[in-house]
């Protein structure tokens, strides 16, 4: 019976120096990705690029698809982060912080086809496992979400607000991949975001204003 391969790092960075290097070998990384494509994206040009040694690799990844999944995983923490900074936007009315929320996950949908989705395709099979359990920061949005569900529309939110938060997020999910697998452009996927946010803040009943 064969294993997948190990995903997890090697060790946690704790020290300044250890955590630079980690992130100096994921945009090693990426410059092998653009520069030789999936195919040629291996652990010995990844450490090239780095200006180390494969042995040094090794000390934080065990081998390319953990490149990989460490690559996934920082997209998904970076959008993350926008998704909290625009909820702390107290500024903002719900429907346009929902119109936001829709416009950075679809470009980050779209970052992803440009820069992952190949890499991932390659190592899809090694990722299946990780893949069905989700990501800790996306079980952190969806719960946040409900949260802002339950402040803007409170029981008016049809099914309740961890139901209208997962509609939110299956309904984003799902037209954004599908439309960054049709090679829609920036300013189409906008026009996309706008429109999805729209539906799905009458849905859930947000208010026009704060």
């Amino acid at each position: 019976m064969s294993t997948s391969p190990r995903l997890a790092p090697r060790k946690t960075p704790r020290q300044q120096r250890s955590r630079q290097m980690r992130e100096d070998i994921l945009a090693a990384s990426l410059r092998v990705f653009r520069d030789e494509g999936a195919l040629r994206f291996t652990t010995q040009r990844v450490a090239d690029a780095a200006g180390i040694s494969v042995g040094s690799l090794y000390q934080y990844f065990p081998n390319k698809h953990a490149l990989v999944h460490a690559l996934h995983e920082r997209q998904i923490d970076s959008t993350w982060a926008e998704a909290q900074a625009i909820f702390a936007a107290h500024d903002l009315t719900p429907r346009e912080q929902l119109d936001r929320l829709a416009g950075a996950f679809f470009r980050a949908e779209a970052r992803e086809a440009d820069l992952m989705r190949p890499l991932l395709r390659d190592a899809e099979l090694f990722l299946q496992d990780q893949t069905a359990t989700p990501h800790g920061r996306l079980a952190e949005a969806l719960a946040r979400l409900e949260v802002f569900v339950a402040e803007a529309a409170g029981e008016a939110a049809p099914g309740g607000a961890a139901f209208c938060a997962r509609l939110i997020a299956v309904t984003l999910e799902s037209i954004g991949k599908s439309l960054v697998g049709e090679g829609t452009g920036e300013d189409e996927l906008e026009l996309w975001a706008g429109a999805c946010a729209k539906m799905l803040a009458d849905y859930v009943g947000l208010a026009e204003l704060a």
